[in-house]
């Protein structure tokens, strides 16, 4: 820096020069704000519609119109828009005809043209709609009516509070005028007939859809609307004088000293309104009051240049003064300033607010203490302007004749209001704690830009700025949340969304300094991939530059077509705050464009707009950019016609997906879970971006890798096979290791205990047959790879573990052990620990993050006390300690930014039962100051047990998983009739072309054999996964059974204990369709109907529902859909002997592992028995062919509660 610092410090003093010269009389700062024609427009409308017409303002107005029309005839929403909007120039016109305007002038030729190129009025949003209404051009009953009975009251989610600060004052008089319907009609002359072309009778008045609401809400609120209206016109409105005195109150109540409300326009201009549609005269001391700033320059409002005058959307005064004072104090620039910066800190001082405003209403309790952005505006202090006033201020708090004018008290005030507004995500947002109910903004009257106020990057930025500078630290409990929050945030690209400037430039400025204040490590690679960013967008001239556009365009991120002094400015902030080397520079050429664009005058031009309002999302926060739809779901385009200015879903593998294990290369991601008995085995996943996972194939495809067989013949059925698979990748190979578990078989067999397998081409390579691990009696194995070797950490048992068995003599327990991958050996094994108490510590994996060892297992057995426990260590053979508590068998992933992820299975809790089993989800995990993960519960981050839930608001895809609607179909095969790898048998109890034939993609003959449903043998079976709770599939089954025992149909399996079955059987004479429950040991016969049709055809279905608890069985006859008598299931209570038509145990009994499977049976020998074992090896044949898989696609269940636990052991 050295090497400018001459033109630097004369730069800096020029510019001092010019602020200090810019300083009120009274201390304070303000320069104009600039926002766009809608302001003067609205201004003029609202005097003709008091009756105002003759106000000298409305000609000064006008003049200011005409003056920033575009070329084209329109009005823009920012400085260089790519267009012009629709609204803005609608309300010109509208404005300029109501000052008598000629139609043929120039100005109004243009823009009627351009409104009718752009097709009209149909587009125009609501508040443009309500203008049109007030001058008598558009039907009120064609508004969305706001009753004022709806704005009383305070149930949660519907009051007033949940809707953002500008919109809650907004809404209050929007509601009388609603009620009112005030309309002051222009002259005929001055009428819009011409943006009528087909006559106003023939033109379509209704709103467009709102595309994030749904086809539902869109018709419940078309419906709703019409209705309101009805009821008003009819005068069915019985609470409405009260309700509209309340509204009045609260208005009134809410005025500012200057006359205005909540230092904004919309909240001002349309209570003038309503007053008078209410019967204010204007002679009322409140509508006098109101109207002065109009004509009254000192309050602020007003700006005149020449002939025209506009008036300011809002009024900066606070903000800029505290700007200033920041810019003299990091200049060093006080002493040679004292007198102006004195004013502006006195100044500063004694506009902190100090009485209870909206903010209250969630934050009870707590003292005032914060600043307004505005002059006046002490019902909505704002925690962005208290932040930049408390480091404004934070050079002076330990000066003696500052403290005895109170500034300790004002700081600690502030600070503690500060803290009491923190919402539960860590985050801060401009005026309210936790306002981010984004069902408000499905509303039809919400299209005008934000409705809600969510915590945003920028303010939470300017917070943990000022809590460093009062001696906050990054691990402060707070400003660590603050920080997670803000990492959560983060772009992959680096930057961070701005939401009150332009944009990630503003919001990359902001948080970068917030992170040096409080001591954060400038070395973490998150804050070098957002310097690294902020150098890849700096411009050729050395400066940095971007366009609103940025906000709907994702390429226009950083960039602009000239650079501008504010976004330079902000960018060196952040790298300077950041001091890296490889930043220097940058930094300098930034600098010299300072310097060299500087005017004579000491200040910088900008006629380009870097100040946010609103974006025109609607929901208050950054949105997918990369969206497809967002034009249309947004209904603006690159001029932002609905701004101001200014991700995942769980489960990701839905259906029983245990014992996840997940492996990241490059950009890929690869993910394994348990298959246990049934087969192709082990269902291989890919994805790129953790949450969208598609099925690649099955690694166990072929009954020489692995014979299953073995593994049905033993008591213990419903825990046989494969568990817990782990994949790893290391030098181009990626491998598989895991347990054939099969507690019966003795130990030297080769058919059981740890495998390996491997390939080299994970997408289309075949995998090697399994290399056993001998002398291992273990379970749960995982591989490491560090410098050259491989470790095998696994879970070692004796033959019988007692429940209370917690390893604590070392001889068992989470063991690791050196293993050569070539030959299989295995080094000595050592103990790494036993867990924390729970029962079956399981599951280990070993993970290097930071320097640190972690060892991740799960234990509590697979119930509702399953959990993941995290241990540390520096050397991989431990000791481990200081386990945090989470959920589920786990593993870990780390995604190419740098950002770490917990891979668990869990459970979705419908009335105390999981018809789903174990699926996989997908939660974030931080790291504390200390270097502890922490898992992500909901809005909080918590340390320890993560409970009872796995979040459902990740946000990588804003889409429900697996999205459809109505009936479909489901194919058995693909084109080459090969078995799509989502279906099913149970040990290789199929074989394709022996017992299981394609007859085509979405018929298949399966053929019988002597096992039953309830042997543990090898029953005839193809199934697939229960994804959802509301399920049904239809199937069309031919069959044509010879004797009594012979049975082909669906069945609910969980195991070989535990399932229903509809199916065709035979009674000796007639051909029937039969439901049979099987509940642990009891089967019982539940319903029989004898079929009166001879097809050989019968098509059953089976249905589960969310709201019943209940699985239905039935068939089709005659071309109807017939339920069973008596053969419903309920999944809530428990099995038992003498409930023999329950369904499930609600200990965790996984009923619908997988479901809704075909099966076929031949020649029952002991009819004793309601299912017994069968004979008959050749079998028969039964031709299957799927009608409808209904409910895998009637809902998703992505908001339906997740709990963690497993449910296999011991049932």
């Amino acid at each position: 820096m050295a090497i400018i610092s001459p033109l630097v410090h004369e730069s800096i003093r020029r510019s001092a020069d010019a602020l200090a010269k810019t300083q009120r009389p009274d201390g304070h700062f303000v320069g104009a704000v600039e926002t766009n024609a809608a302001m003067d427009a609205e201004w003029c409308l609202a005097l003709w519609c008091v009756g105002l017409d003759y106000h000298p303002i409305r000609n000064r107005l006008g003049r200011a119109l005409l003056n920033s029309q575009r070329p084209d005839g329109s009005w823009q929403v920012f400085y260089g828009a790519p267009n012009g909007d629709i609204n803005a120039t609608v309300e010109a016109y509208a404005a300029l005809c109501s000052l008598g305007v000629p139609k043929n002038s120039v100005g109004l030729s243009r823009a009627r043209n351009w409104i009718l190129a752009k097709g009209g009025l149909a587009g125009i949003r609501v508040f443009t709609r309500y203008w049109l209404a007030l001058i008598g051009e558009w039907p009120w009953h064609h508004t969305p009516n706001i009753p004022p009975e709806a704005l009383v009251g305070e149930l949660r989610g519907l009051s007033i509070y949940e809707l953002a600060q500008w919109a809650r004052a907004t809404l209050m008089p929007i509601g009388l005028l609603s009620s009112e319907r005030p309309v002051r009609q222009l002259p005929d002359s001055w009428r819009l007939d011409e943006l009528f072309p087909g006559g106003r009778d023939n033109f379509d008045y209704r709103m467009p859809a709102n595309p994030s609401a749904g086809t539902f809400w869109n018709f419940f609120f078309q419906k709703g609307d019409a209705f309101l209206h009805w009821a008003q016109e009819w005068g069915l409105v019985p609470f409405r004088r009260l309700s509209r005195a309340y509204v009045r109150d609260w208005i009134v109540s809410r005025q500012e000293t200057d006359g205005t409300w909540s230092g904004v326009q919309p909240p001002w201009i349309y209570s003038v309104l309503a007053l008078k549609a209410d019967g204010f005269p204007l002679s009322h001391p409140v509508m006098v009051k109101a109207l002065e700033p109009l004509e009254n320059v000192s309050l602020g409002w007003r700006v005149d240049d020449g002939e025209a005058s506009s008036i300011q959307a809002t009024t900066s005064p606070v903000w800029d003064t505290i700007l200033a004072i920041v810019a003299f104090c990091d200049s060093g620039l006080i002493d040679q300033y004292s007198e102006t910066v004195e004013k502006a800190v006195q100044w500063i001082l004694k506009r902190q607010i100090l009485v209870p405003g909206d903010w209250s209403i969630k934050v009870p309790g707590v003292s005032p203490g914060g600043w307004a952005f505005q002059y006046f505006n002490s019902f909505y202090p704002d925690c962005d302007d208290t932040a930049v006033a408390l480091i404004a201020l934070a050079p002076f708090q330990n000066i003696g004749k500052w403290q005895t004018k109170g500034i300790q008290s004002a700081i600690e005030r502030g600070i503690n209001w500060l803290l009491a507004m923190q919402s539960s995500n860590g985050g801060w947002a401009a005026f309210d704690k936790d306002n981010n109910n984004k069902f408000l903004t499905k509303l039809p009257f919400c299209d005008f830009g934000e409705v809600i106020d969510p915590p945003s990057v920028d303010v939470t930025a300017h917070v943990v700025e000022a809590l460093g500078k009062h001696g906050f630290s990054y691990t402060h409990p707070s400003v660590w949340r603050a920080c997670e929050y803000l990492f959560e945030e983060q772009e992959p690209n680096g930057s961070w969304f701005g939401r009150w400037g332009v944009n990630y430039v503003y919001g990359t400025g902001a948080v970068i300094p917030a992170l040096a204040s409080i001591g954060f490590d400038m070395k973490d690679a998150r804050v070098g991939r957002a310097c690294d960013w902020l150098r890849a967008h700096q411009m050729p001239c050395g400066g940095w530059g971007e366009s609103c556009v940025s906000y709907v365009e994702v390429e226009s991120a950083g960039k602009a077509e000239s650079a501008t002094a504010s976004q330079t400015a902000w960018a060196l902030m952040a790298l300077a705050a950041a001091n890296r080397p490889e930043d220097r520079q940058a930094i300098l050429r930034g600098v010299k464009y300072l310097v060299a664009v500087q005017s004579e005058n000491g200040t910088w031009g900008e006629p380009e707009f870097t100040g946010t309002g609103f974006p025109g999302y609607g929901v208050g926060q950054t949105v997918k950019l990369s969206d497809p739809k967002l034009l249309s779901r947004l209904r603006q385009g690159p001029e932002l016609s609905r701004a101001f200015m200014l991700r995942y879903v769980n489960p990701i593998i839905p259906g029983n997906s245990s014992d996840p294990s997940v492996c990241q290369v490059g950009s890929d991601y690869f993910l394994v879970t348990s298959s246990f008995e049934y087969t192709p085995g082990i269902p291989l996943y890919h994805s790129s971006d953790l949450v969208n996972w598609t099925l690649l194939r099955n690694i166990i495809t072929r009954p020489s890798q692995l014979p299953l067989d073995d593994v049905i013949g033993h008591p213990h059925t419903t825990y046989s096979g494969i568990y817990a698979v782990t994949i790893r990748y290391d030098k181009g190979t990626f491998y598989i290791i895991t347990t054939n578990e099969a507690r019966s078989q003795p130990p030297e067999s080769k058919r059981f205990g740890l495998f390996v397998m491997r390939t080299n081409d994970i997408f289309n390579g075949e995998w090697s047959d399994p290399m056993w691990v001998p002398d291992v009696n273990g379970i749960d194995p995982s591989l490491y790879f560090e410098d050259e070797k491989a470790y095998l950490t696994v879970v070692r048992y004796p033959s019988t573990i007692p429940v209370e068995h917690t390893f604590h003599d070392q001889s068992w327990g989470i063991q690791l052990a050196e293993f050569d991958l070539e030959t299989g050996k295995l080094g000595t094994f050592k103990f790494l620990t036993a867990g924390t108490g729970g029962i079956y510590p399981e599951g280990p994996h070993i993970y290097k993050i930071n320097g640190y060892y972690y060892l991740l297992i799960a234990e509590g057995g697979t119930d509702f006390c399953h959990m993941v426990c995290m241990f540390r260590a520096d050397s991989i053979e431990g000791p481990y300690e200081s386990p945090l508590q989470g959920v589920g068998h786990a593993d870990l992933v780390q995604c190419p930014v740098g950002d770490w992820y917990l891979i668990c299975h869990a459970m979705r809790i419908n009335n105390n039962c999981h018809t789903l089993g174990r699926e996989t989800v997908i939660t974030p995990i931080k790291f504390s100051p200390e270097g502890w993960p922490l898992v992500r519960v909901g809005h909080e981050l918590a340390v320890g047990r993560l409970f009872s839930s796995v979040p459902t608001d990740l946000h990588f895809n804003d889409q429900p998983l697996h999205r459809l609607s109505g009936k479909i179909a489901e194919d058995f095969a693909d084109s080459n009739g090969e078995l799509l790898p989502q279906w099913n048998h149970i040990a290789w109890s199929l074989v394709m072309g022996k017992n299981c034939t394609v007859l085509g993609q979405r018929s298949i003959s399966i053929k019988g054999n002597s096992a039953g449903l309830a042997d543990g043998a090898p029953v005839s079976f193809l199934g697939r996964k229960q994804q959802h709770f509301t399920a049904g599939v239809s199937v069309i089954v031919g069959f044509s059974p010879q004797g009594a025992g012979d049975e082909a149909g669906l069945v609910a399996y969980q195991n070989s204990k535990h399932h229903y079955a509809v199916f065709v059987t035979s009674n000796g004479h007639d051909k029937m369709v039969s439901v049979r429950h099987q509940i642990g040991r009891v089967a019982v016969l539940v319903a029989s109907v004898c079929l009166t049709e001879s097809s050989d055809e019968v098509s059953l279905w089976v249905e589960s529902d969310d709201e019943t608890k209940c699985y239905r069985f039935g068939y089709v006859s005659a071309g109807k859909r017939v339920e069973i008598a008596g053969s419903s299931g309920d999944a809530r209570r428990r099995a038992g002997a003498q409930e023999v038509s329950a369904i499930l145990s609600t200990r965790g009994v996984e009923f619908a592992r997988l479901v809704f499977f075909g099966f076929v049976q031949k020649e029952k020998l002991f009819p004793s028995a309601p299912f017994a074992r069968l004979a008959g090896p050749d079998g028969s044949s039964v031709a299957a062919s799927l009608g409808s898989l209904d409910g895998l696609a009637l809902r998703t269940d992505c908001d339906d509660p997740v709990f963690a636990n497993g449910g296999d052991y011991g049932y």
